[in-house]
């Protein structure tokens, strides 16, 4: 439930939820809606995220009372809570809400509140004035140390990630590429925004990405027999590296980290241009948009494993492709968009998100389609003329994950 997209949470789920997890510092249960609910969802937001649930109560060792009774239904709960939350605190935050039904108890429901740890933390209530966090299952007042705290985080929430992928980068440039002759190749990450704790250990890690060497859900294919499976442990996570198969690493942060060598396609025979005096090879769009697929793929996966709840950023780099021309279409037929070669060596995109949207299939593709437009830019190639395509080669790739 921290993680599923809400269009699909049942009460099945509620009831599966409240049997596993007590009240905790990612948890709370309400029988009804309090004046404080600013309170609770700006605490949360501070803090790891969470989720709340109004018509649950709760026994003395803070465990949900089982069966779930609910609470009255009233028009208008879901509005009430969301404007609750963007006009009582600041800066505003915007929670996720979903009213279910509980079945046979006379029209009574659960409200379950899903809130994302904030960027933009800390967040206050009462005109800015106090700041609340989240202490095992109780929300307490923010000290000034931990004010301060999150106010520096706030300042420059990046600086871990760009130390952990600059040190990738340079273990790849060691390993990888030994030749004086640079290939394209694309580069792609999806880091939480603030890698400021460890997500899992990377012993943890380890075991996550032996089970997905083997999984047809995972969008990180593992060919390698070896008793390692490929893999090899490095400082705060695990790499998977071989001969001719893409690079993918994963670190304690959340930070994952996937570089692929791309191929280029002569534009030959019946496709080939009459007029062209020698054969020229491409750099093939199908295999930017593949990438991109299996990058969500694999982060959707371990966000989801692990509970994170949080934004994330999406980031790719096209390398050594000054000069290069794109060729656009799918597995039975090609075209070439008359576009000029890439003018630049490197090429860069990014997108943020909410972890959570990597697992609604619409929101992830439109992820892909915004990194995409990016990429092709540098390539002469503008929007209208591929979104359609790239949304309808993404269909049968979802359909086989399912």
């Amino acid at each position: 439930m921290f993680t599923k997209p809400f269009s699909e949470i049942e009460f099945d789920d509620i009831e599966a939820f409240c049997a596993r997890w007590p009240e905790g510092v990612r948890v709370e249960y309400k029988q009804q809606i309090p004046n404080t609910t600013p309170k609770i969802v700006s605490s949360l937001a501070n803090t790891l995220g969470g989720i709340i649930k109004f018509g649950v109560e709760t026994d003395e060792k803070n465990m949900p009372i089982l069966p779930i009774e609910g609470m009255p239904s009233d028009r208008g709960i879901q509005e009430r809570i969301v404007e609750s939350a963007f006009n009582g605190i600041h800066p505003p935050v915007t929670p996720e809400v979903k009213v279910c039904d509980v079945p046979d108890k006379n029209g009574n429901v659960v409200v379950v509140v899903r809130v994302d740890e904030s960027s933009q933390a800390p967040h206050a209530i009462q005109n800015s004035t106090k700041v609340y966090i989240r202490v095992d299952s109780t929300t307490q007042l923010a000290n000034i140390d931990r004010i301060e705290y999150m106010l520096k985080r706030r300042e420059n929430p990046q600086e871990l990630s760009k130390r952990i992928i600059n040190r990738i980068d340079e273990r790849l440039t060691d390993y990888w590429y030994l030749t004086s002759d640079p290939v394209p190749n694309l580069t792609l990450i999806s880091a939480p925004v603030f890698p400021y704790r460890p997500l899992v250990s990377p012993s943890e890690i380890y075991e996550y990405m032996r089970a997905q060497s083997s999984s047809q859900q995972s969008g990180i294919l593992f060919s390698d027999h070896s008793p390692d499976f490929g893999t090899r442990q490095v400082v705060g996570g695990v790499c998977f590296v071989g001969p001719a198969i893409p690079y993918w690493e994963i670190n304690e942060h959340g930070i994952i980290y996937l570089r692929e060598k791309l191929h280029k396609s002569p534009y030959d025979g019946a496709l080939h241009m009459p007029d062209d005096d020698e054969q020229i090879e491409y750099l093939v769009f199908r295999d930017l948009l593949k990438n991109n697929f299996e990058l969500i793929e694999a982060a959707k996966h371990f966000y989801q494993r692990y509970d994170y709840l949080g934004d994330v950023e999406i980031a790719a780099k096209l390398r050594h492709v000054k000069r290069e021309s794109l060729m656009f279409g799918n597995e039975s037929r090609y075209k070439l968009i008359q576009s000029r070669p890439s003018l630049d060596s490197e090429i860069s995109a990014s997108v943020k998100c909410y972890a959570r949207d990597l697992g609604e299939s619409e929101k992830a593709n439109d992820v892909i389609v915004n990194l995409l437009s990016q990429l092709l830019w540098g390539f002469n190639i503008r929007p209208g003329e591929w979104e359609s395509t790239a949304y309808e080669m993404l269909k049968p790739w979802r359909i086989e994950r399912r």
